[in-house]
């Protein structure tokens, strides 16, 4: 971060205790994803061709207030866990249903490439390659 405030200092001291009141499962990523209870709700839903390793989940909902705005959200999950997530109200005003899931989907998918740029970096040291 360039320029870390008071605030950023207490969410990170609100991390730590939480951390430290819940050691056992305070974060817990699977090194075989296909163990995850996110790989058990995909076998449930019968969607076990998907793969647990890194996935986002988005929904939307239009018409959420008096102006017909739209509400979205994303959650990425990386190895079973979630490693970055966002509740938003997208700038456009959108006019039907499925145009407020495009923007949801949109904001997801960048969300899901910063995190696949992280792990080429990290593992490969090089961001563009394929993951």
């Amino acid at each position: 971060m360039q320029f870390p405030g008071e605030r950023h200092f207490k969410a990170l001291l609100h991390l730590l205790h939480h951390l430290r009141c819940h050691p056992p499962n305070a974060l817990c990523y699977y090194t075989d994803p296909t163990q995850s209870p996110l790989a058990a709700l995909l076998r449930n839903a019968n969607l076990s061709q998907l793969d647990p390793f890194s996935m986002t989940i988005t929904d939307s909902s239009w018409g959420d207030y008096n102006n017909q705005g739209s509400t979205g959200c994303y959650l990425v999950l990386f190895q079973g866990g979630l490693v970055d997530y966002s509740s938003f109200v997208p700038t456009p005003i959108t006019l039907s249903s499925a145009e407020a899931e495009i923007n949801a989907m949109t904001v997801g998918s960048m969300a899901s490439s910063f995190l696949r740029q992280v792990i080429c970096d990290v593992l490969y040291n090089d961001p563009t390659h394929p993951f």
